[in-house]
């Protein structure tokens, strides 16, 4: 598998212009098309209320949300077009609610989808905080998540995988293959494992990390043992005391009150991660 189609959500948060740098110099290492999307909201009101507003005001109202998702693309257009790749870029209409189905629904067409990490500071996104993790949960594609202070200078050159024997954790590692292959080093990190079969192995990461090796990884295994701290809190200091900058996991989701929601591990990294973040669901 190479990544030979990458599509970036695009927005006009203050941190995009750090996700399409990112995103450049991933289309850069592989080769590879990029494909913006930008989303032009319509109008965010309740349908009780825009039944007594002026249609004329709708329009203006719809107009002007439409300029900015176009203007959001063109910016996106110049910004490749400087960098001389291939690439395009999509504006679609869509809602409040139906924001992140939009952006799965567009990345199952491409190899990686790029988004951003919700920053608590700004205004609420277009689809809200948790657009991120329900786009990973539907879009059956790899996700990669750029904090938004950035990715850094050395994106995916240092890569922690954090290993756990389960299906997305599996599926995140498959997925991530074009990126461990081009890494100068991979860990393969066990945080409090559970020795035996059926768990992480007779030696915690060997197997995974024979498996990466075959497929000419650089990769040590290494395990962290701890009950003083939680394990999304184990990896971030892991990855901060050996200038890891990228991190590779399975998103983990669960159901609670019919709602598919992420797990802590998960959650806890999305809310505080200092690097990248790839995820597979």
């Amino acid at each position: 598998m190479t990544y030979k189609d990458i599509l970036i959500y695009l927005d006009d948060s203050a941190a995009c212009a750090k996700r399409i740098e990112a995103a450049i110099a991933l289309a850069r290492s592989h080769d590879a098309h990029l494909t913006g999307l930008a989303l032009d909201s319509g109008i965010s009101m309740a349908t009780y209320m825009e039944v007594h507003v002026p249609e004329e005001i709708l329009a203006t109202m719809r107009g002007r949300e439409r300029d900015r998702a176009e203007k959001i693309a063109a910016d996106f257009r110049g910004t490749i077009e400087r960098a001389g790749l291939n690439s395009d870029c999509h504006v679609i209409s869509t809602s409040d609610i139906t924001a992140a189905k939009t952006v799965a629904e567009m990345a199952r067409y491409s190899d990686l989808v790029i988004l951003g990490q919700v920053d608590e500071r700004e205004n609420e996104p277009l689809g809200g905080a948790k657009l991120p993790q329900d786009v990973m949960l539907a879009a059956g594609r790899p996700v990669l998540m750029v904090p938004y202070i950035g990715a850094g200078a050395t994106l995916g050159e240092r890569i922690l995988v954090a290993w756990t024997p389960g299906r997305e954790s599996a599926r995140a590692v498959a997925d991530a293959l074009p990126l461990l292959k081009k890494a100068k080093d991979v860990t393969v990190l066990t945080v409090n494992p559970v020795v035996g079969r059926g768990a992480h192995g007779e030696r915690p990461g060997a197997d995974i990390g024979r498996h990466l090796a075959r497929h000419g990884v650089k990769v040590i295994v290494d395990r962290v043992t701890t009950d003083q701290v939680r394990v999304a809190d184990a990896i971030l200091a892991y990855a901060a005391d050996n200038a890891i900058d990228m991190i590779v996991m399975g998103a983990y989701g669960r159901s609670r009150l019919r709602e598919v929601v992420l797990g802590g591990v998960t959650h806890e990294l999305l809310q505080h991660m200092p690097v990248p973040l790839l995820m597979s669901h």
